[in-house]
C-alpha cells in the first residue's frame, strides 16, 4: 500500500487489521503514536517473522514534485543561439520546505517567538 503520509494510530490500526503488511509512505508525521501504541504489530524495519506491518519511507522524487526538479526554467540559448553554460554553484535551489523534522521545527520557531514576543507570562495564580 502507497499512501502520503506515515500513519496515524488510529490508521494504523485498520491498516493492520485490514491484514495489509508493506505500507510506504512519502511525508513524515512526526507526531504519530502508531509505533508507541501498536509496537505489538508495526515495524519500521523488516521483521524476519513477516507477522508484523512494516512502514517504509518512500526514497525517490514523490510524483508531485518530479515536475517541479526536472523542468528546465532557464534560457537554454542566448539571443546568438549559443547553449549557455551553468555552473552548479549558481543554480538556485528547488525545493523550497525546510530540511529539520518537525519537532526541531517547532523548538525553532518557540525560540523566536520568545526572543521577538517575550516569555509566556501566563500565570494561573490570580
Amino acid at each position: 500500500m502507497a499512501i502520503h503520509t506515515f500513519p496515524c494510530h488510529n490508521c494504523a490500526r485498520h491498516i493492520v487489521a485490514a491484514g495489509i503488511t508493506h505500507v510506504v509512505y512519502i511525508e513524515p508525521y512526526e507526531k504519530s503514536l502508531a509505533l508507541d501504541l501498536h509496537s505489538d504489530a508495526i515495524s519500521q524495519t523488516d521483521s524476519p517473522t513477516n507477522d508484523k506491518l512494516v512502514l517504509k519511507n518512500f526514497e525517490g522524487v514523490s510524483p508531485n514534485k518530479y515536475a517541479e526538479f526536472f523542468i528546465y526554467r532557464r534560457a537554454r540559448k542566448d539571443n546568438k543561439g549559443q547553449v549557455i553554460s551553468y555552473e552548479l554553484p549558481t543554480s538556485n535551489q528547488v525545493e523550497p520546505h525546510q530540511l529539520d523534522c518537525y519537532v526541531d521545527y517547532e523548538v525553532k520557531v518557540a525560540d523566536f517567538a520568545n526572543k521577538t514576543v517575550g516569555e509566556d507570562s501566563y500565570s494561573t495564580d490570580t
